[in-house]
């Protein structure tokens, strides 16, 4: 799990990055590398949970992201992470 430190204040070249980021994430989840992307309501920290092997495989995942130059961040290895799957079920009606 990566807790980012997002840039205050944030600068319009830092806003011109969203839709890069936006595809990057996109990318990711579509390969299965990125569990999971959250932003708090502030828009100070950015909690991202990637799928890696090994650190260096981790420090190259969130080096893709367009926005990391400007966020600092952590990362913590976790033993497992569940959520819930939130699929719309099918009506056959």
């Amino acid at each position: 799990m990566i807790e980012f430190n997002l840039p205050r204040p944030i600068t319009e070249e830092f806003m011109s990055l969203v839709p890069e980021q936006r595809a990057c994430v996109s990318k990711l989840f579509h390969k299965g590398s990125l569990i999971s992307y959250t932003l708090d309501q502030n828009r100070t920290k950015l909690w991202v949970i990637l799928m890696a092997d090994d650190e260096s495989e981790l420090l190259y995942l969130i080096d893709l992201f367009p926005m990391s130059d400007f966020m600092d961040y952590n990362y913590h290895e976790l033993m497992f992470h569940e959520t819930v799957a939130m699929i719309p079920s099918m009506s056959l009606n």
